[in-house]
């Protein structure tokens, strides 16, 4: 894609509106939280997940600095304790690989978010 074809698209309204896509990643993963405590030996911690997922998505939209730090931490977390989950069955390696794809999702979001925001700053000299 050319510079100016990229240019035409971003005026045409085309552009990504990073804030939304994070805060929807959020709150996917907390559905699924609160999906998955039915069926966990601690339903505490993913409800407790859920709420703060929610309260990331949140501080989001009020205090956007502080909810894309929350957020980038919750997300990270649950990437890294990932591996470390237990697969019993299909219905684990199925949930386990819904929550990487939304985990990975909002990194994504985090970076685009982050992106988005340098580069709405004006340049000064």
């Amino acid at each position: 894609m050319s510079p100016r074809s990229e240019s035409e698209g971003r005026r045409k309204g085309h552009q990504v509106d990073w804030k939304i896509f994070l805060s929807a990643t959020a709150i996917a993963f907390a559905v699924l939280e609160v999906v998955s405590a039915f069926f966990i030996e601690a339903p505490v911690v993913a409800i407790l997940f859920a709420a703060l997922f929610v309260l990331g998505a949140w501080l989001l939209r009020r205090f956007a600095t502080v909810g894309v730090v929350v957020l980038a931490v919750l997300f990270v977390i649950e990437l890294a304790g990932l591996p470390f989950y237990p697969r019993a069955d299909t219905a684990d390696r199925v949930t386990q690989t819904l929550a990487l794809v939304i985990a990975i999702a909002g990194v994504v979001g985090v970076v685009g978010v982050i992106r988005q925001r340098r580069l709405a700053r004006p340049v000064t000299a």
